[in-house]
């Protein structure tokens, strides 16, 4: 059994074989930094998971981006049988979309927008496989087969749910089969707003995996991007039934512990580990703590200047960057949810 369980959270990566000096260069920097805070990483025990929540390349509709990203990342984290990591745990953005695919198909993806008027028909429609939301997404799948040791598409296209070990469960949803990739049209400016998800499957995941005390969902857009009902649905979901929300996408790193009447959860943002706009680049190591019940990030911020990642001190207001919450309690979670699509 963990004591203390170690997660590397990295999102947003947008790798792009053309500017290297982005990047490439930012994971070499991940791994400096790295290797600076887990000096015992060579324990085969205190390897951390790593989760990546999506955009990993700049353009999913290129297939060598996902090839040279896993070259330049297994140079770093796999040297012949030894692994940095003790699992890759893998979740598609919206730049792993193809956008070329999703201008091609315009036309079928608005028939089908239309038949998902609500909850129940998103639902309905997510439970056979899509071939045509699968065929945008082919280049990101394929690689995520190779890459990942869990993936948010293994099981199910839509997401997919994994143990950790015998304390911990995570669901690796996928958020961004319904994205436009940046497309923009006359009737949709952007994604936000528009996201559709299977809250069924997340339920059904739940049922299966109610004995479980740590539960994570880890995803690539904040839920405030789903069409409301979706989003209604999965702010009750998340905020009953798990312990923390790992997603990325605003490029920014934000923290908190929101408690509603019935129970609390802990949203975890992670910045961007690389963009082109010169933003503020950061990462965040999490460590799940039974022991004591908490749940401690720790952010690292680039520093240009120095060329290496240091303290998120100036985010999170202390000196240490770091930010402690204690964990919610959901033990309670064996009277689990009756089937979602009950009332409306």
């Amino acid at each position: 059994h963990f004591m203390k369980q170690k997660i590397v959270h990295i999102s947003d990566l947008h790798f792009d074989p053309i500017s290297p000096e982005y990047s490439s260069q930012m994971l070499v920097n991940l791994k400096a930094d790295l290797d600076s805070i887990f000096s015992d990483i060579r324990d085969e025990n205190h390897r951390p998971v790593l989760i990546f929540t999506g955009d990993i390349v700049q353009s999913g509709a290129k297939k060598s981006q996902y090839e040279e990203f896993q070259t330049a990342f297994n140079h770093l984290f796999k040297s012949g049988t030894d692994n940095y990591f003790d699992k890759i745990i893998l979740i598609p953005g919206n730049h792993d979309v193809d956008q070329s695919l999703v201008a091609k198909y315009r036309p079928m993806i608005s028939g089908v927008s239309g038949e998902l008027r609500d909850i129940d028909a998103v639902n309905s429609f997510t439970d056979p496989k899509s071939d045509l939301f699968t065929e945008l997404m082919q280049n990101y799948v394929s690689f995520e087969t190779l890459f990942s040791d869990l993936g948010a598409c293994e099981l199910d296209f839509f997401g997919s749910g994994h143990k950790l070990n015998d304390d911990v469960g995570i669901y690796c949803m996928n958020s961004a089969w319904y994205s436009f990739a940046g497309l923009e049209t006359d009737t949709r400016k952007s994604d936000e707003g528009h996201l559709l998800a299977s809250t069924r499957k997340i339920t059904a995941w739940l049922q299966e995996n109610s004995h479980l005390p740590y539960k994570i969902i880890a995803m690539h857009h904040p839920i405030s991007w789903f069409r409301d009902d979706i989003r209604i649905e999965l702010q009750r979901l998340i905020s009953d039934h798990f312990t923390l929300c790992l997603f990325g996408h605003l490029h920014e790193a934000e923290h908190n512990k929101v408690t509603s009447s019935s129970s609390s959860v802990i949203w975890g943002q992670a910045g961007a580990i690389s963009t082109k706009d010169r933003q503020e680049l950061c990462y965040q190591v999490i460590q799940i703590d039974k022991q004591n019940s908490e749940i401690q990030f720790n952010v690292r911020v680039f520093a240009p200047k120095v060329g290496k990642f240091v303290s998120g001190s100036a985010l999170t207001g202390n000196n240490d960057g770091s930010v402690v919450f204690s964990i919610p309690n959901k033990t309670s979670d064996t009277h689990l949810l009756h089937e979602v699509s009950a009332v409306y």
